[in-house]
C-alpha cells in the first residue's frame, strides 16, 4: 500500500522538477497530475515579462496568453467562467498563481468535449497545490539562471584559454573543466 496520498505525491513530484533541465522539465509532475485527476491533458503556462513558456502532458489547454493575464490569482476557474475557448467548451480547470519572482503561472487540466466534468475535489486539489506551484517554479527559474550563468562563465573561461579544477585537502584531483581534460590526459 502506498503510504502517501495523491496530494503529497504531487507536491513531491513538483519539487523534484526543480532539478530537471529545460527540455524535460515538469513532465513528471504533469503526468502525475493528469493521472490523479483522470484528465486528458495537463498544462503549465509561465508568463514572465514579455516571454511565455509552456509545458504540456497530453492534450494542450487552448487558453491564450492574453486571456490568462485577465485571470485572478489563486482562484480555480471552470470552463464556464473562463474567457471563450476557440474550439468549443471542454471540461477544464485552471488556476493562476504567482511565482516567487512575480511571474504569472497557470496550471490547467482538461478533458475531451464529450467527457464528464471534473469533480469538486479536483478543483480543490489545484487550489491546495497553488502555493507550492509558485515556489517550485521560482526554484526552477533560479536553477535555470544559475545554469545559464555557469555555462556563460565556462564559455568565457574556455575562450580565454583557462579552466578550473577542484582538489580535496590532500591534493587529489576531484573534478576539472572540460577544456582542461585534454591537457591532463596528454600529460599522463
Amino acid at each position: 500500500m502506498d503510504p502517501f496520498d495523491d496530494q503529497t505525491r504531487l507536491i513531491r513530484a513538483l519539487f523534484a522538477e526543480k532539478q530537471a533541465d529545460a527540455d524535460g522539465a515538469w513532465a513528471g509532475f504533469l503526468s502525475l497530475l493528469r493521472r490523479v485527476t483522470q484528465a486528458e491533458g495537463a498544462s503549465l503556462d509561465l508568463d514572465l515579462q514579455n516571454q511565455t513558456r509552456n509545458w504540456c502532458h497530453g492534450s494542450p489547454n487552448k487558453l491564450d496568453p492574453s486571456s490568462r493575464r485577465t485571470l485572478r490569482f489563486d482562484r480555480v476557474y471552470s470552463q464556464e467562467s473562463l474567457p471563450a475557448l476557440q474550439e468549443g467548451v471542454v471540461p477544464t480547470r485552471v488556476i493562476k498563481v504567482r511565482t516567487t519572482n512575480g511571474a504569472g503561472l497557470a496550471l490547467s487540466i482538461t478533458r475531451s468535449t464529450h467527457d464528464r466534468d471534473f469533480r469538486s475535489a479536483d478543483g480543490q486539489m489545484l487550489h491546495s497545490l497553488a502555493p507550492f506551484i509558485g515556489q517550485a517554479m521560482g526554484l526552477w527559474l533560479e536553477r535555470q539562471r544559475e545554469c545559464s550563468a555557469a555555462q556563460l562563465g565556462e564559455t568565457m573561461l574556455t575562450a580565454l584559454g583557462g579552466g578550473w579544477l577542484v582538489l580535496d585537502t590532500t591534493g587529489k584531483l576531484l573534478r576539472l573543466s572540460v577544456n582542461l581534460t585534454a591537457d591532463f590526459q596528454a600529460a599522463e
